[in-house]
């Protein structure tokens, strides 16, 4: 038995500024599952079975983003 199709889009964007000769300052933001798209689980594959069929839960995470900020000197 399938489940329908899973898929998560992430992005990442970068930049690096010159601070000077020597340091430079990159800032860097993520985002993972960008669509915020639900994947469930499929529940019971036992034919017969009280929850054959049935969504068990949800299996990948909700949306999520990260910041960061780097000084290479």
């Amino acid at each position: 038995m399938y489940g329908p199709g899973n898929y998560d889009i992430d992005i990442s964007l970068r930049r690096t500024f010159g601070l000077t000769e020597r340091a430079h300052l990159t800032f860097e933001g993520d985002l993972y599952n960008l669509t915020n798209h639900t994947q469930f689980l499929v529940g019971g594959t036992v034919l017969g079975s009280s929850n054959f069929g049935t969504v068990s839960g949800q299996a990948n995470s909700s949306r999520d983003a990260q910041l960061s900020l780097r000084l290479e000197f």
